[in-house]
């Protein structure tokens, strides 16, 4: 085990001492960040976005960080999380990485108090708040306006174009839930049931009953 950690502290050394300057490097946390964060992006030279958690994941109730995720943190040069709480995975790893900016997308966004509907926890410890905002539109849309501020913070030179951007994405966002408004209003019943917490923001914003 400790010829294994000697092996990570060197391979982290010699990647800072690698890591080229030039180059905005941008992880994100999982997956609805990553799309978030490629829409801003999108066309801007010299930012590469990664994601750090692998595949599609959109729950990250049980995820833990693997050696090579870890390593690769290292040559980020900011974060973007959903924040909320939803990234309990990085709370005990995170503070090793202090160069790191991390862009927060949750800032500003009213949470609802996590529904006991089955007993799910993050980490062994209960959850106070719902860490899902990212399916409500107007939550998301409230995320991408942060991450945006975050990035044109760390990299002014293409603030112009990540606001195009932006604005852009925004605008299809905007489009999107019209169409879901249009949709939902003609149902008689609005209650609904599904498997998990993560459709409460969804149900709040577009007036449906989650009953069970």
């Amino acid at each position: 085990i400790l010829a294994i950690w000697v092996g990570i502290v060197l391979v982290i050394a010699s990647r800072v001492e690698t890591k080229r300057d030039e180059k905005l490097n941008i992880t994100t946390s999982f997956y609805p960040m990553y799309v978030a964060t490629l829409n801003i992006t999108d066309g801007v030279e010299d930012v590469e976005v990664t994601n750090l958690t692998k595949g599609t994941t959109s729950c990250l109730h049980e995820y833990s960080l693997t050696t090579e995720e870890m390593v690769s943190l290292v040559d980020s040069d900011a974060l973007v999380i959903n924040g909320a709480g939803m990234e309990g995975f990085l709370s005990n790893v995170i503070s090793n990485y202090s160069n790191l900016e991390i862009i927060d997308s949750s800032k500003g966004i009213e949470l609802m108090e996590m529904e006991c509907r089955h007993n799910h926890e993050h980490k062994g410890e209960a959850e106070e708040h719902n860490s899902h905002i990212f399916v409500s539109i107007s939550n998301y849309i409230k995320q991408i306006e942060n991450i945006t501020e975050g990035l044109v913070k760390i990299d002014n030179n293409n603030a112009e174009k990540y606001l195009n951007n932006s604005r852009e994405y925004i605008k299809e966002l905007e489009e999107l839930k019209k169409e879901i408004e249009n949709t939902i209003k003609f149902l008689s019943n609005k209650n609904i049931v599904t498997f998990h917490e993560s459709f409460d923001y969804f149900a709040k914003e577009f007036g449906l009953n989650v009953v069970t």
